[in-house]
């Protein structure tokens, strides 16, 4: 596909990545590419979302445009295709010869019936405090209750963050599968599991103290009292810029 046109979208909270929006912008135009504005009217055919900032910036803004995303960030960023150093050489080949997108599976979830912001890395449940939350797990035809400092619900993508620390396993980044992985379960009771894309999981949470439900790191959802969520693989995929070959 031909890049006709591209929407920028800066962390406002990073200077440089101010600086570099501009460059980025300028280079575009040199090569022919339009420059729209965000919440402008346009053709999706051609056009795609250029972030930068880093991997939080995809995270905040990916379900704010349905466009393919092409990021740039910086050394620790690791979603993202560029840092500052690299995007025009990365850039460019895309702007010649043209491009395809990559699809990768995010999940879906809905806490007490309201719909929680598709999440491309994890759904995260966590304590607050220094207390364990109870928690009931089905997930298919099996289930599980125990006691733990939270809960991470990770696709492939996030895979080698959050999850993999919490002592998950690193999965394909274009994997549809996901898994479930406990954050410091109490006495082990629960280890992690790998679930096919067909799985729904249902989670009761019974929180001894305040907890959060929490989407990509960036979108926070208190829980008070006792909860259900239900998480599944989501009919959206987030769309990553590659250069045709």
């Amino acid at each position: 596909m031909k890049l006709l046109s591209a929407t920028i979208a800066t962390n406002p909270k990073k200077r440089i990545s101010k600086v570099i929006a501009k460059q980025v912008e300028k280079f575009l135009k040199k090569h022919k590419v339009k420059i729209i504005p965000a919440k402008t009217p346009f053709s999706s055919a051609g056009h795609i979302l250029i972030t930068v900032g880093g991997d939080g910036t995809i995270l905040y803004n990916k379900n704010r445009y349905s466009l393919p995303i092409f990021a740039i960030g910086s050394k620790s960023s690791f979603i993202c295709q560029a840092i500052g150093s690299t995007w025009k050489w990365k850039l460019l080949p895309i702007i010649k010869n043209g491009y395809t997108i990559e699809k990768r599976t995010m999940l879906s979830a809905k806490l007490n019936g309201k719909m929680l912001p598709d999440a491309l890395n994890e759904f995260v449940i966590r304590s607050r405090e220094h207390r364990v939350i109870r928690l009931h797990l089905q997930y298919g035809k099996k289930s599980s209750s125990f006691r733990a400092d939270g809960l991470i619900f990770s696709t492939g993508t996030g895979s080698h963050a959050y999850a993999y620390s919490a002592g998950g396993r690193e999965m394909p980044n274009l994997s549809r599968s996901y898994q479930v992985v406990p954050i410091c379960p109490y006495r082990r009771e629960f280890s992690h599991v790998m679930l096919s894309p067909s799985v729904h999981c249902k989670l009761k949470i019974e929180p001894s103290c305040r907890a959060d439900a929490v989407s990509d790191g960036q979108f926070l959802f208190p829980i008070a009292k006792k909860a259900v969520l239900h998480v599944w693989v989501s009919k959206n995929a987030l769309g990553f810029v590659k250069e045709a070959i």
